[in-house]
């Protein structure tokens, strides 16, 4: 009984990771092993925590820089504030996590799942997420710059605020996301869905969304250096928004809302464009560029002031 009654006790000098039950108590005593216990702050750094289960663990605030937390359950964590620089994150179950204002620069969560996951105000410049899932997650004030977003799931998110400067947005799924005062500048978003995405007030400068998919988005701002080839357009509310050198060509606007033809202005398209009833109107504002394209409002009546931020209801 002396030996069982050993393997009870917490090792000197540690923490126990969570309540113990008498079920911990009976394994442990059963496997001749200590209790399961957390670590000291110090630990934390750099610390090998893979497949581990911290399902609801509250780590707020430490600091867990280069751990690697891949495949682990973290279902529930809390993670505040937590430095989480360089973390590996690969596999690992994050749904419904708070990480809100979380330093994740450089971290990997390729294949994470994130679904509903609280990230508002988080650091992820040049993080990996290629394949995560972030499903419903909350991004909000977010600072995603440089980071690889391709393949990721970002359905009904929301971005509102966020930096997504120079992101790679590849194939990434963005239908119903809130984009809603958003930096999209120089984002490399080919083949992304963004079909009812709300992008009021997004910047979208030096952009490029090549056979993306864009229908039955809400598109009031500026749209400016940005290219938009072969991209899907139909039902897009435009109305409302600014175009100036943006790449048209081989686009379908379908039926879509057009701004003003004076809101539109160096506008490139080609004879696979799908201008509809318009077509007539854009062309007599048209001069030829050349290989089946032409130019809108040529630069000779572009806009001449400064372009203005983005306004949004």
């Amino acid at each position: 009984m002396t030996s069982i009654f050993r393997t009870w006790r917490r090792p000197r000098g540690r923490v126990l990771a969570r309540p113990v039950t008498i079920l911990d108590r009976i394994a442990a005593a059963m496997a001749n092993r200590p209790l399961p216990t957390g670590s000291s702050d110090q630990d934390w750094a750099g610390a090998d925590k893979s497949g581990e289960s911290l399902a609801g663990a509250d780590l707020s605030g430490k600091d867990m820089s280069s751990a690697d937390f891949q495949n682990a359950t973290m279902e529930g964590a809390l993670l505040r504030s937590a430095n989480l620089v360089g973390a590996n994150f690969r596999g690992t179950d994050l749904t419904d996590a708070d990480l809100t204002d979380a330093n994740l620069r450089g971290a990997d969560l390729s294949h994470a799942k994130l679904t509903g996951a609280i990230l508002r105000n988080a650091i992820l410049i040049d993080a990996i997420l290629t394949g995560a899932d972030l499903h419903r997650a909350h991004l909000n004030g977010a600072e995603l710059d440089g980071a690889d977003l391709s393949d990721v799931d970002l359905r009904d998110a929301g971005l509102s605020g966020a930096s997504l400067k120079n992101a790679d947005l590849a194939r990434a799924d963005l239908r119903g996301a809130d984009l809603i005062g958003a930096d999209m500048s120089s984002v490399l978003a080919p083949f992304a869905k963004l079909t009812g995405a709300d992008m009021r007030g997004t910047r979208v400068f030096d952009a490029r969304f090549d056979f993306a998919d864009l229908s039955g988005a809400r598109i009031r701002t500026v749209l400016v250096r940005t290219v938009l080839n072969d991209a899907e357009l139909s039902g897009t509310n435009l109305s409302a928004a600014v175009l100036q050198d943006v790449d048209l060509s081989g686009a379908n606007p379908g039926d879509a809302a057009l701004p003003a033809l004076s809101d539109m202005q160096n506008v490139t398209w080609s004879t696979r464009t799908r201008w509809q009833e318009r077509y007539d109107e854009v062309l007599a504002h048209s001069v030829p560029a050349g290989s089946g394209r032409f130019v809108l409002n040529p630069a000779a009546t572009a806009i001449d002031a400064p372009i203005a931020e983005p306004i949004f209801e």
